[in-house]
């Protein structure tokens, strides 16, 4: 039965080893809907005192567990949390290219539209954004 034990967490770590070498993103979503995206190679994960801790090339990533709702591997690195200037006009724009309209700021456009992924143009600069 030991054996067996050892065999199948042998095989689970080398089966992740596999998928991280597949998959260069590691994404952790948080229950608000926030997603964090790093590079999945080189990465060291630790807990420590209830927080997940992802360390790659001296930045370190802290989340609260009790805030993580999940996280996975990606080939893509998504959306990007991107800090935003919350009174500036922002266009927002559907994922294949139809403008959904202005905004007075990006927290309008949050609060206004339906959950989905958009294209942002604000301060000269785009970027992906997600509503839930």
């Amino acid at each position: 039965m030991k054996r067996f034990v050892l065999f199948a967490a042998l095989l689970s770590i080398v089966s992740a080893k596999v998928m991280a070498d597949n998959f260069p993103f590691l994404t952790f979503e948080q229950t608000n809907g926030t997603l964090t995206t790093i590079a999945s190679t080189g990465v060291t994960i630790t807990f420590n005192n209830g927080n997940l801790v992802a360390t790659q090339d001296g930045k370190t990533t802290t989340i609260a567990l009790a805030d993580l709702n999940k996280m996975y591997f990606a080939e893509t690195s998504a959306v990007r949390n991107l800090e935003v200037d919350n009174d500036s006009q922002c266009h927002v724009y559907s994922v294949d290219g139809r403008k959904i309209g202005t905004f007075k700021s990006i927290t309008e456009a949050q609060a206004t539209l339906k959950q989905g992924i958009y294209i942002v143009k604000e301060n000269g600069r785009t970027y992906k954004m997600t509503t839930k």
